[in-house]
């Protein structure tokens, strides 16, 4: 076990063995409590959700292991799939396969590939494309999609919305006769206000060069409330 134990340590990838039934970790290499945080003898024969989940208290629905064990014998090929340690937040892409361990018996091997940069890189260029470069507000490709799918949903599930056509003033004539860094500042000065009158589940859509749509998650009555606030800010810029 000591040689499996230096050759899983040696890998880049992290592997450790558990009972197919229990979920218990029966094989821990060192380097899987490393990237953890945590030592071997904490991890060492806990089951795989309290280890890598917060709070849960049993397998998860998405766990392959009950399916691996309903193939027929000889069927060596595995799961992969990509997994959320909610406990350090981590990235890992998971491959699954029941082998034979040392003693003969039917074990289940994990093999994890951190993939935490890849996810963030990933939600980055998300981010990029669904937001607009000079201001950071979302842009308009994306805000179409946001509302078709929110007017799609079910009436029933819908909450109280309203949405909240708005735009700037003199733009043109601020670009024209003092310049684009003017009118930039304008609308960077426009949408601090807007920002500073709404709450955090709400937001705002550039819909055109001065056009902007803003979301509000209320009803009409406190979205009037809410645009005479903005009003009131843009009167003592």
């Amino acid at each position: 076990k000591e040689i499996v134990r230096t050759a899983a340590d040696n890998l880049e990838e992290l592997r450790y063995i558990t009972g197919p039934e229990t979920c218990e970790r029966k094989f821990v290499p060192n380097s899987l409590p490393r990237s953890l945080g945590r030592d071997s003898a904490d991890i060492l024969g806990l089951p795989c959700w309290q280890v890598l989940h917060n709070g849960r208290e049993g397998p998860g629905p998405f766990c392959p292991v009950p399916r691996l064990l309903e193939r027929e014998p000889g069927d060596v090929s595995g799961k992969v799939w990509e997994l959320h340690n909610s406990v350090t937040g981590k990235w890992y892409m998971v491959k699954n396969n029941i082998i034979n361990w040392i003693d003969g018996k039917r074990v289940h091997l994990a093999t994890l590939v951190d993939i935490s940069y890849r996810k963030q890189y990933e939600e980055q260029l998300k981010r990029f494309a669904a937001t607009d470069a000079m201001t950071d507000v979302y842009n308009r490709k994306w805000g179409y999609g946001k509302l078709s799918e929110l007017f799609a949903a079910p009436p029933e599930t819908r909450r109280q919305q309203t949405l909240c056509f708005l735009d700037i003033d003199a733009l043109k004539r601020v670009n024209d006769t003092l310049g684009h860094a003017a009118g930039d500042e304008m609308i960077m000065n426009t949408l601090q206000t807007i920002f500073s009158c709404i709450r955090k589940d709400d937001f705002i859509i550039r819909w055109g060069g001065d056009e902007f749509i803003v979301f509000l998650n209320c009803g009409f009555e406190n979205a009037e409330k809410v645009l005479a606030k903005i009003a009131f800010g843009f009167d003592h810029f």
